[in-house]
This record gives structure tokens, C-alpha cells and sequence, in this order.
């Protein structure tokens, strides 16, 4: 047991510093490489972890085992790299879309025809 009876603290803070933050930061995912996105919505620690397992074992089908030894890190890349196989053997309909940034301005003429199209929808509707 550690304590101020025993000798000083510092020593052994000195040398477990380093590791328990390399640890600590092993439990965080790597961060994406985003296009400008604005990103996500912070979740808690417990449901982060819920999902990453849910992805571990149901979507890439890993067992409970392989799934709470891998890094958040390795679990992210792994669906990734599942979802562009599936993509690329199946295809995608959103390759075909253009991809708007939804924070870009709206064009004016763009903003009438919408309105447009909900001015005659709430007239049918009565």
C-alpha cells in the first residue's frame, strides 16, 4: 500500500502518468476525417459504448470476446472498411446525389418553390 508513511507519492506519480494517459486515450475513438462537418451530437460514455458494441458484434459479427478487446479506434475502421465493401458490391443511391453542405445558403429561387410546393399542399389539405 502507497501512503505518506511509506515515502513519497511523486516517484510513482511520475512513472504512472504517462501509461494511464496512453491508456485513457485508447478508450477514445481516433477522430474522423471530416469535409468541414459540424460534428455530432456528444453522447455518454455508456451509450458510445453500447453502439460500438452493437456494431462489433451485430454488424460485423465479432464475438462479445473480440468485441471488449478491441479499441473504439479498430471498431470504427473495421465497420468502415465493412461499409465500403458492401458499397462497392452493392452499390449506393446516395454516389448518385450530390452531396449539399447543410449549412451552405439556400438559393432564393430554390427557398419560393418550396414554398410554393407547401402553399399547395396546406390548400389541398382544407
Amino acid at each position: 500500500m502507497f501512503g505518506i508513511s511509506r515515502g513519497p507519492l511523486f516517484p510513482f506519480m511520475l512513472a504512472a502518468r504517462e501509461p494511464l494517459a496512453q491508456l485513457c486515450r485508447s478508450f477514445m475513438p481516433a477522430p474522423e476525417k471530416t469535409s468541414g462537418k459540424a460534428p455530432g451530437n456528444p453522447l455518454p460514455w455508456a451509450d458510445y459504448y453500447r453502439e460500438l458494441y452493437r456494431t462489433a458484434t451485430g454488424w460485423l459479427g465479432w464475438t462479445p470476446e473480440v468485441a471488449w478487446n478491441a479499441t473504439p479506434t479498430e471498431i470504427n475502421e473495421a465497420a468502415a472498411g465493412k461499409f465500403a465493401m458492401l458499397r462497392a458490391i452493392h452499390g449506393s443511391g446516395e454516389d448518385d446525389k450530390p452531396i449539399r453542405d447543410p449549412l451552405a445558403p439556400v438559393p432564393p429561387e430554390k427557398v419560393r418553390e418550396g414554398i410554393a410546393r407547401l402553399r399547395s399542399l396546406s390548400g389541398k389539405a382544407r
